[in-house]
């Protein structure tokens, strides 16, 4: 079984050496990280609960994208540390014959950050436009863009769908926008100006073109990191 923990917190440990730590029902991890800005290191131990034996203990050197990577008893450890001024974050999946069989994240804040207001409700200007169903059919895609993945996404590791309802018009080009189910740092908006690049067939009613309302689904995958080669 697969668990996935979120831990935000601040360390009160000196910037010179800072500790933190997370863990699933399974596995802790324990990471200790040291130095100052741009150069940073880490001493990183990952423990097997159910056992209360360490599967996992390193040090590394580096600012950010950097990887721990131990097999023990048939299970590989991979802790992947992502590390900036303002925010830590570390991955920690653990996998036996090609399947995850333990996976949580932890987000550490390191500096007080604002709060992002909530953003204001969207409203589609859905005046005059068909649902799919029925006589109406449904437009199809001919021309797709692809979302470009922000940068801060990127580094944090956000990936999931966004689901935007659109107008497609009879014209077959996209009217209106709204994002019916957003990701965080910019992933909404990367997807709304996208589709709105997106050209259709537009949909129909008893053959005739007509403006239609309908959701499309984005979907952010981040490329998995190449493999690391196991600790001897």
């Amino acid at each position: 079984m697969t668990a996935v923990l979120l831990a935000i917190g601040m360390s009160a440990v000196p910037a010179a050496a800072q500790t933190f730590g997370a863990r699933s029902a399974h596995h802790e991890l324990k990471l200790l990280r040291i130095g100052e800005p741009p150069a940073f290191s880490y001493d990183v131990e990952v423990v097997d609960v159910d056992h209360a034996k360490s599967v996992l203990n390193t040090h590394l050197e580096g600012k950010a994208g950097v990887e721990a990577v131990a097999e023990h008893d048939g299970e590989r450890i991979l802790v992947r540390i992502d590390g900036w001024t303002k925010i830590l974050t570390a991955k920690t999946t653990v996998t036996r014959d090609a399947t995850i069989v333990d996976e949580f994240r932890a987000v550490w804040i390191l500096e007080p950050q604002p709060v992002t207001p909530a953003p204001a409700a969207q409203h589609l200007d859905a005046a005059g436009a068909y649902r799919v169903g029925g006589d109406v059919k449904a437009p199809v895609v001919i021309h797709r863009v692809e979302p470009l993945y922000p940068d801060a996404a990127r580094r944090g590791r956000i990936s999931g769908i966004v689901i935007i309802e659109v107008v497609i018009g009879k014209d077959g080009t996209i009217k209106d926008a709204a994002v019916l189910k957003g990701l965080p740092d910019g992933l909404s908006e990367a997807a709304v100006d996208a589709v709105r690049k997106w050209t259709f067939k537009p949909g129909t009613l008893n053959g005739e073109p007509v403006d239609v309302v309908f959701n499309l689904t984005i979907n952010f995958k981040l490329d998995a990191p190449p493999p690391s080669t196991p600790e001897r």
